[in-house]
Order: C-alpha cells, then sequence, then structure tokens
C-alpha cells in the first residue's frame, strides 16, 4: 500500500466516499487494488470512472427557454417581436418555446473538468 504524506492512498479514497455518499464502494473496487503514486492520480481515476458511470445512465438534461424568429408556430408567440417583424417587412414569428437539451451548466462543469485535467 503506498503512502503519500503518511497517509494511506486507500484511506484517502475510502474517506472520499463515506463524504460522498453517492459513492459506491462497489462500483469503484478497482480503484482500491490500484497503486496510486500520488493522490493527484486517485482523483483523477475516480473523476474518470464518475463520468463514466454518468454517460452510461445518462447526462442531466433540463429544459432551456429559447426566443427565435421562426417561419413557423414553435411554442408561444412573442407579440412584441412579431410586430417588429412585421413592421420591418420580414415575414417571421418571434416565438418563445422551451428546449429540452443536455448543454447546461452542470454539464457543461464536469466537461470542463475532464479537458483540463
Amino acid at each position: 500500500m503506498i503512502r503519500y504524506k503518511n497517509t494511506f492512498i486507500k484511506n484517502i479514497y475510502y474517506m472520499i466516499c463515506y463524504a460522498f455518499t453517492n459513492l459506491k464502494f462497489g462500483d469503484l473496487k478497482n480503484i482500491s487494488v490500484e497503486g496510486f503514486e500520488n493522490i493527484h492520480d486517485l482523483f483523477a481515476k475516480i473523476l474518470s470512472e464518475g463520468i463514466a458511470n454518468q454517460l452510461k445512465r445518462g447526462l442531466y438534461r433540463e429544459y432551456l427557454s429559447r426566443t427565435e424568429n421562426l417561419l413557423t408556430l414553435r411554442g408561444k408567440v412573442d407579440v412584441t417581436g412579431a410586430v417588429k417583424n412585421f413592421f420591418s417587412g420580414r415575414k417571421l414569428l418571434s416565438c418563445n418555446y422551451d428546449e429540452l437539451s443536455e448543454n447546461n451548466l452542470l454539464n457543461q462543469i464536469l466537461k470542463t473538468t475532464a479537458i483540463t485535467s
């Protein structure tokens, strides 16, 4: 078992699992078997396993509000935008609608963390 500043790496792993109850000991059994030279490798392994698990279950999605000028009706008509389009000579409807998307703040943080690690 490898030590990091007089602390066993395996003990740090178990403390992280205890602190974050959503990490299951059974899901990450192979981490406790691996030898890590420093704590950063342990954190990177936990992050990569967590991301892989989340991708299997599916990313978090939420509705994002959008406003666009469209040829066809979608959602609710924004009357002020439609009037502006009418007087400017454009034959477009200004529509407000909600769209279910995986491009939200939580997934952006996860992606940025994975890219910069």
